[in-house]
């Protein structure tokens, strides 16, 4: 079964809290912001502060807003871009309110490559066309991630992954899919540098929101 953070809070106990926005996971309470389990009872009630300790302690840091710069192989891309994949799924995901900004930098994979145009994108291993720009090693767009769910490792229609290949990553434990929406490809792929970045993420990275 999906397990989806849901602000599902009276709006009342929502308006009073300065330092992340009360989510429920399953029933548990936790911050927005830091994930850490908050003191809301569920019912209305609080049992200690109306505000999350950590947050609170560390308010600071959130006056610096950050964006996700994320890692996906071109096959991956081109689906995206045609806005047939609209999960992606890993085994982790960012601390930070939704909806937060997510650029895709489009890995060097062997063999394939991603080709786009002002009008198509696709996958391949040559150039379809002359003028068709590789976006490999470029972060080539961005999409808004607007809902973060828990998985068990199977069948996810939406992420275009089989389900045995999601079997095999999930390794018994639940996986993060991530809702892509508002894709925009650019007309010119960028350099990892316009992100402050001198190599690609692993997975996945902060970088400083523009």
């Amino acid at each position: 079964m999906s397990r989806y953070i849901d602000a599902s809070i009276p709006t009342a106990d929502v308006a009073e809290v300065k330092h992340g926005r009360w989510v429920v996971i399953d029933g548990t309470p936790y911050c927005s912001v830091c994930r850490r389990q908050c003191d809301y009872n569920g019912d209305g009630t609080h049992s200690k502060s109306l505000f999350c300790p950590n947050c609170e302690k560390n308010g600071r840091r959130r006056q610096i807003m950050k964006s996700v710069l994320i890692s996906i192989r071109p096959m991956w891309c081109r689906l995206i871009a045609s806005g047939k994949k609209t999960i992606e799924v890993r085994k982790t995901y960012p601390k930070l309110p939704t909806p937060f900004k997510c650029y895709i930098y489009c890995t060097q994979d062997k063999g394939l490559s991603l080709w786009k145009s002002k009008t198509y994108a696709y996958a391949d291993d040559r150039s379809h066309n002359m003028y068709d720009i590789r976006g490999n090693g470029k972060v080539i767009g961005e999409f808004m991630c607007d809902l973060i769910g828990l998985h068990p490792g199977t069948d996810v229609p939406s992420s275009c992954v089989p389900i045995e290949e999601l079997k095999k990553y999930a390794n018994g434990k639940m996986l993060a899919r991530w809702h892509i929406s508002d894709v925009k490809i650019y007309d010119q792929p960028r350099e990892l540098r316009d992100f402050g970045k001198k190599r690609p993420p692993q997975s996945w990275c902060y970088v400083d929101a523009e």
